[in-house]
């Protein structure tokens, strides 16, 4: 019976090791056409002219080559400033200046237009 504790504790110890890891972003699998169709309010190719950073987000003022899919409302623009929260739990997003890319997202009710990690792909 002791023998069977020591081995019980042992594996729960090795388990509890990696506690911390759970806790992070969770990108599901999916293609880039369902992204776009489902679950994006709107895609664009574009580049990262630079970005702000505060405490709790990212400012990205991105330089739109061309727009996949508008969301409604959208008028017509050559630069766009998209936002992503910080943190590992939320799906951060690090985009480099320079790099074309292709960014999937949905617009929230104060007009802001927020991405994540699971959306983009590099041109």
């Amino acid at each position: 019976m002791e023998m069977y504790r020591v081995i019980h504790m042992f594996v729960l110890r090795i388990f509890l090791l990696d506690v911390d890891k759970v806790h992070a972003c969770f990108c599901p699998i999916s293609h880039p056409q369902t992204d776009y169709c489902h679950l994006s309010s709107f895609a664009l190719v574009g580049s990262v002219s630079d970005f702000v950073d505060s405490n709790y987000d990212r400012r990205f003022n991105v330089i739109v080559q061309f727009m996949l899919k508008v969301p409604e409302g959208y008028t017509h623009r050559k630069r766009l400033k998209l936002k992503t929260y910080k943190g590992p739990i939320l799906c951060e997003l690090n985009l480099l200046p320079g790099i074309r890319y292709l960014i999937t997202g949905y617009v929230n009710s104060d007009d802001e237009y927020l991405v994540n990690s699971c959306m983009w792909a590099e041109d």
